[in-house]
């Protein structure tokens, strides 16, 4: 099963008060179109808070980002896995989201209240992000709620 130009991400801001930067999008666009396409490995729920992604969790690839009206978009292939197949079952019933799981430079250190003054303010993710992986949630677990 092939699903083409899937949407990602975009630059708004989202339900954790971030907000991807142009700069951040163009990095995992370029890091997926750069890769081997096995190495762009999606799971289905939530990863492993090692970050260890579980072989029994693979359940596509994802290919071809494109950038367009400041919104990324992959192609995903869901692969012939057991986690592959419950996504087929589950794309079929259900409204599921892909979204990216990273890795970004956390800004110089502050104080509690400085902490809760910016709350208020959307964290901008940049350009040093770094994708791990597509993760495949439902939609009710989304904090980006495109």
């Amino acid at each position: 099963m092939l699903i083409k130009k899937r949407l990602i991400i975009n630059t708004n801001v989202n339900k954790n008060n971030r907000k991807y930067s142009l700069a951040a999008l163009e990095a995992m666009s370029n890091q997926i179109n750069s890769g081997d396409r096995n190495s762009n490995l999606g799971i289905l729920g939530e990863i492993d808070p090692t970050g260890i992604i579980a072989i029994d969790q693979v359940a596509f690839v994802y290919t071809n980002a494109m950038i367009e009206k400041e919104s990324l978009y992959v192609d995903i292939e869901v692969l012939k896995t057991t986690a592959g197949n419950n996504l087929k079952r589950m794309i079929d019933t259900e409204f599921m989201v892909f979204r990216p799981i990273g890795n970004a430079e956390v800004p110089e250190s502050i104080g509690i209240g400085q902490m809760m003054d910016m709350l208020s303010i959307p964290q901008t993710v940049g350009e040093d992000y770094s994708l791990v992986t597509l993760t495949c949630i439902h939609e009710s677990q989304d904090a980006v709620n495109l």
